[in-house]
């Protein structure tokens, strides 16, 4: 079994996509297409990781 250990904070979010004002998704669709791509071609399955649980 294949497992990709991603960590979402500044991966998956970004400076771009994070505004205090709620103007931008939480997470940048660019770059969940990339994962879905990865993870689509590789069969591989994710372990999530983020400090947000904190």
């Amino acid at each position: 079994m294949k497992v990709i250990f991603l960590d979402i904070d500044g991966v998956l979010n970004s400076s771009k996509t994070i505004d205090r004002n709620f103007d931008y998704p939480e997470l940048d669709p660019r770059n969940l297409k990339v994962l879905k791509d990865i993870v689509e071609l590789s069969h591989a399955v994710l372990v999530l990781i983020s400090s947000w649980k904190l």
